[in-house]
């Protein structure tokens, strides 16, 4: 899991021609921004998942995979104090600014009552400037000038809010002067990144983002700690087929009523199981800080002086749920 998140000079890595697309970026960069110049671009694909919803929070392993479909930001640095995004989905998704602190130390703020996607980049921005000051980074964020576009539909199932979190972190780290990133810090930077627009949110879709390989699946598991394998499937030429049911999910409008009330009942069900079992002194591990499931499962095997389960013997996992 300690490998660097890539570096590219071509797009090779796209299964079709997507030089104009990127041209085009280039074009509506230097529109909207005719003082500066394109630096680099940063790159996040979107995911799908194949098997296990709402058990990454309880730590349960998931299997999902990258697909083509990514978010996409063209960077370029400035010398202001602000942090200028705007959209090739104008109409969307409108051009704002953003503020750098004055204080190195202290973060941009978040407000929860405002759902504009400026809300998503800010979450890049936080945890991009946590890792910069453990690194010993003096805290200064760079001015930056950056135009996204994104091909992940929005609100869609595949991801496009922890895609856009993803590119917006690595984006920023890189103009900041970290030129080597491992994929298992992004991983870990951005697994929380959506909790401060208050999306409680596991671990499955970044990682699949920052994991995901060519043509593989990738068995993700988070105990006893994050680790991604990837998956090649036994018979080759598969083709999944991916369908828009056209019903938008917009998590930071309706995760009070929807996502994040499935969380909080996975957390509930948790506490329940672990009184019915009579234990006691869980971790408090959940993203609401309660026990989860997982939890439940290793705690209630202890007592039965069991070693708690790895993750990689199927035939035991099953056996003990």
């Amino acid at each position: 899991m300690s490998s660097l998140v890539p570096t590219f000079t071509d797009l090779s890595f796209y299964t079709h021609d997507n030089k104009s697309r990127y041209n085009d970026l280039v074009t509506k960069f230097k529109k909207n921004f005719p003082e500066s110049s394109v630096e680099f671009f940063a790159r996040s694909p979107g995911r799908v998942n194949l098997i296990g919803d709402h058990i990454d929070y309880n730590f349960f392993p998931v299997l999902p995979m990258a697909i083509e479909v990514d978010v996409v930001a063209a960077v370029g640095v400035n010398d202001s104090n602000q942090i200028v995004i705007t959209n090739t989905d104008e109409k969307d998704f409108p051009k704002q600014v953003i503020e750098i602190p004055s204080d190195p130390k202290v973060s941009v703020t978040i407000d929860k009552a405002q759902h504009g996607w400026g809300n998503y980049f800010k979450c890049g921005l936080i945890v991009a400037h946590k890792y910069l000051l453990e690194k010993g980074h003096n805290g200064k964020v760079k001015g930056l000038n950056i135009i996204f576009d994104g091909t992940v539909p929005t609100g869609g199932g595949l991801s496009s809010s922890a895609a856009f979190c993803v590119a917006s972190t690595l984006a920023i780290l890189h103009a900041n002067g970290v030129k080597e990133l491992s994929k298992s810090d992004l991983t870990k930077i951005t697994v929380v990144s959506e909790h401060y627009v208050g999306v409680n949110t596991g671990g499955m879709d970044q990682c699949a983002s920052v994991y995901g390989e060519t043509n593989k699946a990738l068995l993700i598991q988070f105990k006893p700690e994050l680790k991604g394998t990837p998956f090649e499937f036994p018979i080759k030429n598969l083709t999944f087929v991916i369908t828009n049911s056209l019903q938008v999910a917009n998590k930071h409008e309706t995760a009070p009523i929807h996502y994040n009330l499935r969380v909080v009942e996975m957390g509930i069900a948790s506490d329940l199981l672990a009184k019915k079992l009579g234990l006691k002194d869980l971790p408090q591990d959940s993203n609401i800080d309660s026990s989860s499931l997982r939890g439940v499962m290793d705690g209630y095997y202890s007592t039965l002086n069991q070693e708690k389960w790895d993750g990689n013997d199927i035939d035991i996992g099953i056996e003990r749920l």
